[in-house]
């Protein structure tokens, strides 16, 4: 492997290489510039992933191909120009470049352009867009917004997508926490169900165009339904329509600024990190029409307690992280046993209280991991025994049996 320097911030490629390596300089704070010299070819994986004060590279016309995670996290990248021989960007090459302001792709470039000085890379077969900036302008002929292609844009207060858009990938706008609203065009026919809007803290108006055959925000809801009932993204001024039955993955996930939330009864499933960092979220009630809570749903929210209905099968880790809860009481059996299982309270340091009102069979963190503030572990009558085999001895002072209920 070839021996990489940094002189005065200045990244330096041996001569004669044509490869710049996998990890290269990966991490290297004191990056600050990389002229990559000409006869260089490939650019590898994390080559510069996550050089935080990288701030400007010159990449030669020798390149042809940039591996994945090439210049991800490279946060002070200001600019960057693709060659016209290259011909390979890998997946997330670019991701969370939040301070780029300027893209250019060279004419002659047969795989991708600039068109339209539009600040973007688009892969011109398939008129996708692949790469974003906060002054991107998305031109009328793009088809697909491809996946992570604006993640990261710290500074992307506003965007327009075109009429003609069909498709916008996973997390394409991902973590964009200066965005305020979004308008999805009546030509879109699929919205990736993964965190497309997640940690958009700022987003407060969300419209789907009427006449949308697949997506609406009915009743102004300020949120992306997909037919079938399934919303699919919301922020801090959604309302959650009666009828939807779904909260799809990271639907809110990350929405700081989200105070409370009313779920309709309609609702049977809340799908992974549905409300995961949702900081400002202090309560919520969950209805007995709710019969899944996905990994992680409420972890990292501010919850200060919660009850989970005796409908719920599972609870994987749902509400790790909650620093501000307090009371936790779960109602059900949660006899969807799955050997994955993480604690659902695990590292709740607030939490004092933890009621179960029935048999819990899953538990697998017997050690209540970062639950410091733990007092009581209140259990079904006659059950104490039954819990003592599940947690570890030292908690076995806190477990309490609950009285017998009374026949009426």
């Amino acid at each position: 492997m070839a021996n990489y320097e940094i002189k005065d911030g200045v990244g330096i490629i041996p001569d004669g290489e044509t490869t710049v390596a996998n990890l290269a300089f990966s991490r290297c704070e004191e990056l600050t510039k990389v002229i990559i010299p000409e006869g260089v070819t490939t650019i590898g994986r994390e080559a510069f992933k996550d050089c935080k004060n990288l701030i400007s590279v010159e990449i030669p016309s020798s390149v042809t191909s940039i591996y994945a995670l090439a210049f991800a996290g490279c946060r002070a990248l200001k600019s960057i120009t693709i060659p016209k021989n290259l011909s390979m960007i890998g997946l997330q090459a670019f991701d969370g470049c939040g301070a780029l302001t300027s893209i250019v792709v060279e004419e002659g470039n047969f795989m991708y352009d600039s068109r339209n000085n539009c600040n973007a890379i688009i892969k011109s077969a398939t008129n996708t867009l692949i790469r974003g900036c906060c002054n991107t302008t998305i031109p009328e002929n793009i088809e697909e917004i491809d996946s992570y292609a604006f993640s990261g844009c710290t500074g992307l207060t506003t965007i327009a997508i075109p009429e003609g858009v069909k498709k916008i990938g996973k997390y394409a706008f991902f973590g964009c926490g200066e965005l305020t609203n979004i308008t999805i065009p009546k030509s879109v026919t699929e919205i990736s169900k993964d965190g497309v809007f997640s940690h958009c803290k700022s987003l407060t108006s969300i419209v789907v165009e009427e006449g949308n055959s697949i997506y609406d925000s009915r009743e102004n809801c300020n949120a992306i339904i997909k037919s079938g009932n399934t919303l699919v993204a919301g922020c801090s001024n959604s309302v959650i329509p009666n009828g939807v039955e779904t909260l799809g993955y990271g639907a809110f996930s990350g929405c700081e600024t989200l105070k409370s939330i009313v779920i309709p009864d309609s609702v049977t499933e809340i799908g992974a990190y549905a409300f995961e960092g949702c900081t400002a979220l202090t309560e919520v009630v969950i209805h007995d029409s709710v019969e899944y809570i996905e990994e992680g749903a409420f972890s990292n929210s501010g919850l200060t307690s919660i009850e989970v209905p005796e409908t719920v099968k599972n609870l994987n880790g749902v509400f790790c992280g909650c620093e501000n809860l307090k009371t936790a009481t779960v109602k059900g059996k949660l006899d969807d046993y799955r050997a994955d299982c993480v604690f659902p309270f695990k590292d709740c340091p607030a939490l004092e209280t933890l009621t179960f009102l029935d048999c819990v069979r899953y538990i697998k963190e017997e050690r209540c991991n970062g639950c410091k503030s733990l007092k009581n572990i209140f259990v079904p009558a006659k059950k104490g025994d039954y819990y003592k085999k599940r947690f570890v001895e030292e908690l076995h002072p806190l477990i309490v049996e609950l009285e017998v209920k009374k026949k009426k």
